[in-house]
Order: C-alpha cells, then structure tokens, then sequence
C-alpha cells in the first residue's frame, strides 16, 4: 500500500544478492575455466538464468561428471 512495496523490494534484493554470487565468479574465473558452484536450491533458478543470459558462459550440468567420478572410485 502506498509507498511500501515491500514484497517487491525483497524480491528485488534477492535478485541483487544473486547477481552478486554471479559477478564474484565474472571476477574470480578467466575465459576457459571450469568451476562448480555449490549454493542452496533456492539460488539454482536465478543462477541458471543469469548463466544462460550471458555471452561466453556456458551451463553444463554436473551430474554427469559426478557420476563419472563415482563410477572411477568403485572401479
């Protein structure tokens, strides 16, 4: 009501808190390197968006190579 918005402004904080997460890893990786990014579920969506929206960044899933890794330990 009025000048509060204050679902609107708890959204928008969440979005800024993840596009921070993303520009920290802009800042801490060069073209060509691989990282894992491990943060809670609720973060995945709005990652995943801002990764696919951006040009020279490629979203790769990890389960195929977790499960490469588990099959290379049990052999």
């Amino acid at each position: 009501e009025g000048e509060k918005q204050t679902g609107a402004e708890l959204a928008a904080y969440w979005f800024m808190r993840n596009a921070k997460i993303f520009n920290k890893l802009v800042q801490v990786t060069e073209p060509g390197d691989r990282v894992i990014v491990v943060y809670g579920s609720g973060h995945g969506a709005w990652l995943r968006e801002i990764v696919e929206r951006t040009p020279g960044y490629v979203l790769e899933p990890a389960m195929p190579y977790l499960h490469k890794a588990t099959d290379a330990l049990s052999e």
